[in-house]
């Protein structure tokens, strides 16, 4: 009792620093595997320079999810990966670039590999504050809330 009491305890402590965020979806996730593993950069003793490009709903036009993804990566040693990942994530009114590099500690283990992977980078995301929905382009009402800039530019001091 006293244990689940003391996990429970440092669960609430955490809640409050917890961040979500939304991850790109790759069909082909075997041509992915450096973007959401830094431990793959090069687990494949080549250099390797992949492209993908991504669009779900096609037919709805503008706002429809896109992904496109550049991703590179090579052992630089018997023992070392790098990798560099460019993401770009359209989904509605919002666009986000990531661009990510990654290095990995790989040894050699009896039948395989173990990669340990470490996976720094930056996000930049900007939304569109005049991006029209299908249901305002059928006749409907466009929703406008203030509390989101339409086309302005603002900066924001922390």
């Amino acid at each position: 009792m006293r244990r689940l009491l003391l996990i429970i305890v440092f669960a609430g402590m955490f809640v409050n620093y917890s961040l979500a965020q939304v991850d790109s979806h790759f069909s082909l996730f075997e041509y992915s595997q450096n973007v959401f593993n830094p431990g793959a950069a090069g687990s494949n003793n080549a250099m390797c320079v992949t492209s993908l490009h991504r669009q779900q709903w096609v037919g709805f036009g503008e706002g429809r999810p896109q992904t496109t993804l550049f991703s590179f990566d090579m052992p630089l040693a018997e023992i070392l990966g790098v990798g560099l990942n460019i993401n770009q994530d359209i989904l509605g009114f919002q666009k986000d670039l990531n661009i990510g590099a990654n290095i990995a500690y790989r040894m050699e283990l009896d039948p395989g590999m173990l990669g340990i992977g470490l996976g720094l980078g930056v996000i930049n995301r900007a939304i569109d504050g005049n991006w029209i929905t299908n249901e305002s382009l059928n006749g409907g009402t466009i929703y406008e809330d203030a509390a989101i800039p339409h086309m302005e530019s603002k900066q924001l001091l922390i």
